[in-house]
């Protein structure tokens, strides 16, 4: 935090979540982080993370959640959203309703992006879901992984799919036994090694 004040202290009206976000760049950048997995705080377009050129986008499903600042259709949100989507940069979806999917491709293609979508290019098979966890199989145009995750709920299975497409879509190094061993060991909170 003493780092940062005195470039906080220049600029007005920052706030909360932009200052975590730089602090976060700060972090990464001090231990030489290779990959990192920067999130949204809200839409897209307009946040503060939208300032990484990224390997990949990733749009995870999309609902009816902060209208009042992203719009009350599906489009409006979905166009917000899109706006992470950079010229060139590949892009991975969940499966969105018709109307939001219709945005994303399109801003994708605008921008000529190779898009990805999960329940197309990847398909995801539950094998078996209980309160230990979930395992899934998930189906890529050259892999098919059996991945296994202690999260619950059907909307994980479809994260750990979009998650994974992402890594095999977007340059990242890491083998289907790395990723099988991370997902395996996930438990919902940020990691900083």
């Amino acid at each position: 935090m003493e780092e940062i004040k005195p470039f906080v202290a220049k600029i007005e009206k920052l706030t909360t979540f932009e200052i975590t976000t730089a602090l976060a760049f700060m972090a990464f950048a001090k231990r030489n982080v290779d990959v990192a997995v920067i999130e949204v705080g809200l839409g897209g377009r307009l946040d503060a993370t939208n300032v990484v050129m990224p390997e990949i986008s990733v749009i995870t499903s999309l609902s009816y959640d902060h209208i009042a600042v992203l719009g009350d259709t599906l489009a409006k949100i979905a166009g917000e959203k899109a706006g992470i989507i950079k010229v060139g940069v590949p892009v991975v979806s969940s499966p969105q309703k018709e109307e939001a999917l219709e945005v994303i491709m399109r801003v994708a293609t605008e921008r000529k992006c190779e898009f990805t979508l999960i329940g197309r290019e990847f398909k995801v098979e539950t094998i078996e879901s209980s309160l230990d966890g979930q395992s899934l199989f998930v189906i890529g145009p050259s892999s098919r992984v059996n991945l296994r995750i202690p999260l619950l709920g059907l909307h994980q299975i479809e994260n750990a799919a979009t998650a994974y497409a992402a890594l095999k879509t977007g340059g990242i190094h890491v083998t289907d036994e790395q990723i099988q061993k991370g997902f395996s060991e996930y438990n919902g909170l940020p990691v900083l090694r």
